[in-house]
């Protein structure tokens, strides 16, 4: 590695310095066991539609007007528990 870049060589070596000495031996022995495959949409479908998944957010299920009756809802509550609250209830 000593030369005329000093005594660690030029950054661009390293990897390939590191590499020849088997520095990354865990990451070179996962890499040539794993298979390179094509992508197969058949199987990506089949993920995706039977493993449990996030459930989709409420916004998006809810039509405007929906969500704003859910919203005056929720308002009304939390107005009448807190006057509740307020007059020792």
């Amino acid at each position: 590695m000593a030369g005329k870049y000093g005594v660690l060589g030029k950054a661009g070596d390293v990897p390939h310095l590191l590499k020849k000495e088997k520095t990354y031996p865990a990451r070179d022995q996962l890499q040539s066991k794993r298979k390179v495959t094509a992508f197969n949409p058949c199987d990506f479908l089949t993920e995706w539609l039977y493993n449990p998944r996030r459930p989709v957010p409420l916004f998006l299920l809810l039509s405007e007007e929906q969500a704003a009756l859910l919203i005056q809802a929720f308002w009304r509550g939390y107005k009448a528990e807190l006057r509740e609250v307020q007059l020792g209830h």
